[in-house]
């Protein structure tokens, strides 16, 4: 399907992108956000900030007009309806998340086309730079993520029955968290390199849960898969498997009989030009690097060719905008 054409007025909407981003990377960099939990004037935020105070009490009303915070009587305060997201001391806030993925997509286009040195180099194939993403990830996850994931395995007419699921390339511990305080029956095995999984034993340690929860430090690509599991997940992370055909063999041997394989991941369609969240926002990283998408047949057709008899395919809209639910069935 192909999108509609952008017209004058979405063109000219863009131009307000770049400083939407500026007022709430600014926000969340300095702190702005947490310094808002209580009601303050714009002298006071331009005291704790060091900024001008008649071009902070502009700033401070650019915040209430995209729905960031409110004023009354002069007074400026967060909302209470996405205080959690904004502020950096919650469970669900997206700082690290949000600044990281700026970083991302910070690259110069039009440096990267001609071919020029950018500033600042990225290896998504680094142990290191994974290390240092896990605190971002760990964001998502808890800030929109996890509710979407644990939903859509919930959803699968097989999940009573699961007792045992592989989160493959994990990120964090979050979903594993609630999939075990909701169903102390299952237990997950999360595999993912070795900085990760540090990361993520330190997270769970002397959490009641942590027994139902295990790990394997290491590249999914070589690492042994537990036998006889009845659920192996892959949510987002399938872009460095090197042969997909051989790694869902690898999957397919590892599940027992009426086990399964479930991947959520972006789909690129009508030449890889679709969707247009996953094109454009993956564009900088892609140029940098190399086009890491996955196309909408990649992974369905891998698994077949792997020997699963049965492969479903479900388009559904997610935080991150329209994925593919695909799901490769053992007899």
């Amino acid at each position: 399907m192909h999108p509609q054409p952008m017209t004058g007025a979405a063109l000219f909407d863009l131009m307000s992108g770049p400083v939407r981003w500026q007022i709430v990377r600014l926000a969340y960099a300095e702190k702005i956000f947490d310094q808002l939990v209580t009601a303050k004037t714009p002298a006071e935020i331009a005291n704790l900030n060091g900024f001008d105070e008649r071009r902070t009490g502009l700033y401070l009303k650019a915040l209430c007009s995209m729905g960031l915070a409110q004023c009354h009587d002069g007074q400026y305060q967060l909302r209470d309806d996405n205080a959690e997201i904004l502020r950096s001391d919650t469970d669900k806030s997206l700082r690290s998340t949000l600044l990281a993925v700026s970083f991302m997509r910070g690259m110069n286009i039009e440096t990267l086309l001609r071919n020029q040195e950018p500033d600042r180099n990225m290896n998504l194939h680094s142990e290191d730079f994974w290390d240092k993403s896990g605190d971002s990830l760990r964001s998502f996850h808890r800030g929109m993520a996890v509710d979407e994931m644990y939903n859509f395995l919930k959803s699968l007419p097989e999940w009573d029955t699961v007792k045992t699921i592989v989160d493959l390339g994990a990120g964090s511990e979050v979903l594993a968290e609630r999939i075990t305080s909701l169903n102390p029956e299952k237990s997950v095995t999360l595999v993912d390199l070795p900085p990760m999984v540090k990361r993520m034993e330190q997270a769970l340690s002397g959490k009641s849960c942590a027994a139902q929860i295990s790990t394997i430090a290491g590249d999914y690509n070589l690492v042994e898969f537990p036998r006889d599991t009845d659920l192996m997940w892959a949510s987002m992370t399938l872009y460095f498997v090197k042969d997909m055909e051989d790694f869902f063999g690898r999957a397919y041997a590892a599940l027992k009989p009426g086990g399964l394989f479930v991947s959520l991941h972006e789909g690129l369609s009508a030449d890889r030009t679709q969707p247009e969240c996953q094109v454009v926002g993956r564009l900088p990283v892609n140029m940098e690097m190399e086009d890491t998408g996955v196309g909408e047949n990649q992974i369905s057709d891998a698994m077949r060719k792997a020997g699963f008899p049965s492969v479903t395919i479900t388009t559904v809209d997610t935080v991150v905008g329209p994925m593919l639910l695909t799901v490769g069935r053992v007899d």
